[in-house]
């Protein structure tokens, strides 16, 4: 069994949101979509964007795929990556357990045990593809 994670990037404000999930990518985008249609009295950030801007306004990409056991570790550290490039739609720093982020969008700390992993200047890299199926990329 492996796991994913994943970004989100909103094409209307340029926010993005890194998610981790062990079930197919597009199953998962469409829960957030779903739970963003149905469930208008939950409030987040990603939620709120989905709602305002339309799924059409969002770029669905894989960027790490891993076994289950270090999906939190890359989760976390890709939400920091993402998060001196730009804005984030992220609550928390990433992981299941996970520490709140800063209003500048760092974390205030990681776990006991989790490594920081360095990432060069260019950042992650994204997996390049067309776009299909309401802009999911694989």
């Amino acid at each position: 069994m492996t796991g994913t994670v994943y970004r989100l990037f909103c094409t209307a404000t340029g926010e993005a949101y890194i998610g981790q999930t062990r079930k197919p990518l597009a199953v998962r985008w469409c829960e957030h979509v779903s739970t963003a249609k149905g469930t208008p009295w939950k409030r987040s950030p990603l939620l709120e964007a989905i709602r305002r801007h339309g799924p059409g306004a969002f770029v669905v990409t894989p960027l790490v795929v891993c076994s289950p056991r270090d999906l939190d570790r890359a989760e976390r550290d890709l939400v920091e990556a993402f998060a001196r490039q730009g804005p984030l739609l992220n609550v928390q720093a990433g992981g299941r357990r996970s520490y709140r982020l800063h209003a500048e969008g760092l974390s205030v700390g990681r776990p006991r045990g989790a490594r920081r992993v360095h990432i060069d200047s260019t950042g992650p890299s994204t997996a390049k593809s067309t776009t299909g199926n309401g802009g999911f990329r694989e």
